[in-house]
Parts: C-alpha cells; sequence; structure tokens
C-alpha cells in the first residue's frame, strides 16, 4: 500500500530586520498674542471768547446778545 506523504515543495524563512525610519513630524507652536484695541472718542469743544471792543463787526455773540437787550 501506498502512503499519501506531503512533501513541502518551496520552504520560506523569514527574517525579521529592524530599521529605523525617520518620518518628518510638523511641530505647531501657538502663541498668545494680547490684542490691543484703540478707542478713539472725538470731542466737540465750543470755545466762547469774550466780545473785542476793536471788531465793528457783529459776532453771533453779539447779535444774541443785543437781541435780548432788545427784547
Amino acid at each position: 500500500m501506498i502512503k499519501n506523504v506531503e512533501v513541502p515543495i518551496e520552504i520560506i524563512k523569514f527574517k525579521e530586520i529592524e530599521r529605523i525610519v525617520e518620518v518628518p513630524i510638523e511641530v505647531i507652536k501657538i502663541q498668545e498674542i494680547e490684542k490691543v484695541v484703540e478707542v478713539i472718542r472725538e470731542v466737540e469743544k465750543i470755545v466762547i471768547r469774550e466780545e473785542e471792543g476793536d471788531c465793528d463787526c457783529l459776532t453771533g455773540i453779539q447779535f444774541v446778545k443785543t437781541w435780548n437787550k432788545l427784547f
């Protein structure tokens, strides 16, 4: 009687090889920056000058004073 015997045709051998592989890593640095807010305010300043006796013209202030004297 003939026995069935399995005979390997090809033998493959594996070897483990350790390699050092350099992979670039992206590093992100975040800095906190203080935010400075500049506030600009417009201020209207009204300057009232005293009457000048040298001027022959009629200013707005002189007109109001004369008008009030009439009434």
